[in-house]
């Protein structure tokens, strides 16, 4: 696999070399700071031009209009665009760096380890089964090496010994259907409910000490095996004899040589040795044993996929989290925002003139703290939410746009609109109906706005403070699992069954 991670990170690479000129329809970047990965901006710019061009429906509708909650501005386009290769960018980093985690560990375990013997379990372990690979006549191969403990000769007692026969002779049967019809390897088990089992057979020829068949016979004809089960447990010993009838089958060339290789692991030592030593050559071939190669390339491969689909749900996730905060500040802002309003008309002021003055006062009161960057949402040294408020920049926005000459009704309209809120909507149809049909029931139409929002405001106050009551039950329930376990575990540890 170390050469498809190679492969890959070699493609991303010559894609980053040829694009790192590439500045079509980029913005400036307004604080490097804040955007790490820059570096990645013309990649990512090259690729989002590429799908642009491939993409023939707008699917962004839903990204256009998060972006214009968050963004108090006519045009969005450049905010839309450097959000989006922000987030392209990220992808890439992401992906590179998976990748190139995965190359590292294929190659550190490229290397191969040879074998040259391997460990016995001590006296009273079971027996361990090495899974190793022997490189044998150009081929590697996978080779399943059982190596019994230093001493495994115990005896047992001759009850036991007839008892556990049948269970013995099921287990060594394995996938056969019954002794008189032997055509699957057998399963000459060492060891079972604490017996020690020798197995001696009448024909190696027939069957080796792996359970291997190794009798080719044609269809129909038959063989006859005697095996001995030398049964052992404290010193007493009983042989019992399991007679097989072999079934022709055909065996492959390979299958052979690995039988040759383990029967001559099993003859050239001795199972009072500390180590099993391997052999070096079969037949006049040299063979290597070496450690079983984990194979982790697809598992980065899964990690790197997973890694993109994580940064898209985390950017998206994030981007409509954002607009939540902003909705609820907008919620609570809209109490204040409408009370303002009311009691400015009240006073003798037109409606545009109280919402100059309501953004006047939100402009001094906040004077000093925003500055041009600040306006943008989402930044580590963004202004809280008491420095920036979208409702009072929905409201300068609309000012802005009177004193370009747009029309005074559509604007609070388009207000409502943009800020995408029952009460804001309503504040907007209100004040454009104002204008159209005359001030008359103005005051009172205002009245029953504030009146409306303080009860709105009551109830999110309400709802925080369920939502807080909610968030303060675990660790209250963590708290009362310490407890219980302080009270519990000593009181468990003095009982005595």
């Amino acid at each position: 696999m170390t050469w498809v991670y190679a492969g890959i990170l070699a493609v991303l690479a010559v894609i980053m070399v040829s694009s790192r000129r590439f500045r079509k329809e980029q913005p400036g970047i307004p604080d490097p700071k804040e955007h790490p990965l820059r570096r990645l901006y013309p990649t990512a710019a090259a690729i989002l031009y590429i799908g642009d061009r491939l993409k023939k429906t707008n699917r962004n509708a839903k990204l256009n209009g998060l972006l214009k909650s968050l963004y108090v501005k006519e045009n969005i386009e450049k905010e839309k665009y450097l959000y989006r290769v922000k987030k392209t960018a990220s992808l890439l980093a992401v992906f590179a760096g998976v990748l190139g985690m995965g190359f590292f560990v294929c190659l550190a375990n490229e290397g191969i380890h040879y074998v040259r013997s391997l460990e016995r379990g001590e006296r009273g372990q079971g027996s361990i089964d090495y899974e190793l690979e022997a490189d044998y006549r150009g081929e590697t191969d996978p080779v399943h090496i059982l190596v019994d403990p230093v001493t495994y000769t115990e005896s047992e007692i001759l009850e036991l010994f007839d008892s556990s026969y049948d269970e013995v002779k099921q287990i060594v049967l394995g996938d056969n259907v019954s002794q008189d019809h032997v055509t699957e390897p057998l399963h000459l088990i060492p060891e079972y409910n604490g017996i020690s089992i020798f197995w001696e057979i009448e024909d190696l020829t027939a069957v080796n000490y792996a359970g291997n068949l190794k009798a080719e016979l044609r269809e129909g004809e038959t063989k006859t095996v005697m095996l001995y089960a030398v049964f052992s447990m404290d010193d007493v010993t009983e042989t019992f004899t399991l007679p097989i009838e072999l079934a022709g089958q055909t065996r492959k060339e390979q299958e052979k040589l690995l039988d040759g290789i383990l029967e001559k692991i099993e003859q050239n030592n001795d199972v009072y040795s500390k180590e099993v030593v391997l052999p070096e050559e079969i037949d006049g071939y040299r063979i290597r044993f070496h450690t079983k190669r984990f194979s982790e390339g697809y598992l980065f491969l899964l990690l790197a996929a997973g890694a993109v689909i994580l940064i898209l749900l985390f950017y998206d996730r994030n981007l409509e989290k954002q607009v939540k905060k902003r909705q609820e500040q907008m919620m609570l802002d809209f109490t204040e925002i409408v009370t303002k309003l009311s009691l400015l008309y009240d006073a003798g002021l037109s409606i545009h003139g109280a919402f100059e003055r309501v953004v006047s006062d939100y402009e001094k009161k906040n004077r000093g703290k925003l500055s041009a960057t600040s306006l943008i949402p989402g930044k580590k040294k963004a202004p809280s939410q008491s420095e920036y408020h979208f409702a009072y920049r929905e409201m300068k926005l609309v000012l802005e746009k009177i004193r370009r000459g747009s029309g005074e009704a559509e604007a609070y309209s388009q207000f409502g609109k943009r800020c995408g809120l029952y009460p804001y909507i309503k504040l907007g149809n209100l004040l454009e109906q104002n204008l159209n049909k005359g001030t008359r029931g103005m005051q009172q139409l205002l009245k029953k706005e504030v009146e409306d929002a303080l009860e709105e405001r009551k109830r999110i106050a309400r709802k925080k403070g369920e939502e807080a009551g909610t968030k303060l039950l675990i660790p209250m329930v963590m708290m009362l699992a310490v407890v219980i376990a302080i009270v519990a575990v000593p009181a468990l540890m003095s009982m005595r069954f």
